[in-house]
C-alpha cells in the first residue's frame, strides 16, 4: 500500500514539473516573439526618422534646436 502511494506522489509530482516545464517553454518563446518584434519596430522607427531627416534637414535640426531649449527651460526652472 505505501508503494502504491509512493509510485502515486512520485507520478503526480513528475506530472506537474513536466507541466510547468513546457508552461515556462511556452512563455519564454513568447516573450522572445515579442522582443523580436519590438527590435523589428524599433528598426522601422529608426529608418524612417533617418529617411526624414535625410528628406528635411533643416526641419530637423529646428525640431533638435526647439527640443534642446525645451529641455533646458524645464531644467533651469527646477533649479530654482
Amino acid at each position: 500500500m505505501a508503494e502504491r502511494l509512493i509510485q502515486r506522489a512520485t507520478t503526480g509530482a513528475h506530472g506537474a514539473v513536466e507541466g510547468a516545464w513546457a508552461k515556462a517553454g511556452e512563455l519564454a518563446g513568447g516573450l522572445q516573439g515579442g522582443a523580436g518584434r519590438l527590435t523589428e519596430k524599433r528598426d522601422e522607427w529608426i529608418e524612417s526618422a533617418r529617411e526624414a531627416i535625410r528628406q528635411h534637414p533643416f526641419a530637423a535640426i529646428g525640431t533638435a534646436v526647439l527640443i534642446g531649449l525645451a529641455l533646458r527651460s524645464l531644467s533651469s526652472s527646477r533649479d530654482r
